[in-house]
């Protein structure tokens, strides 16, 4: 198992987006995150608490 990033709590919810990369949640520290192909991270809502699910939108959002 290959370790591709830290520093968070509790992750949860990952999604592959295709295009994007894999979105994730941190239920315990807040907010909702992406770790694209290419190995940046990027943070797509601060400090949003409890996201314990994701989905992708039937249009892709």
């Amino acid at each position: 198992m290959e370790k591709l990033s830290d520093g968070y709590g509790l992750v949860e919810a990952p999604v592959w987006v295709a295009g994007t990369g894999l979105m994730y949640s941190d239920v315990l520290n807040g907010g909702v995150f992406c770790l694209a192909p290419d190995g940046r991270r990027t943070t797509v809502f601060k400090h949003r608490r409890g996201i314990g699910g994701m989905s992708l939108h039937e249009n892709g959002a």
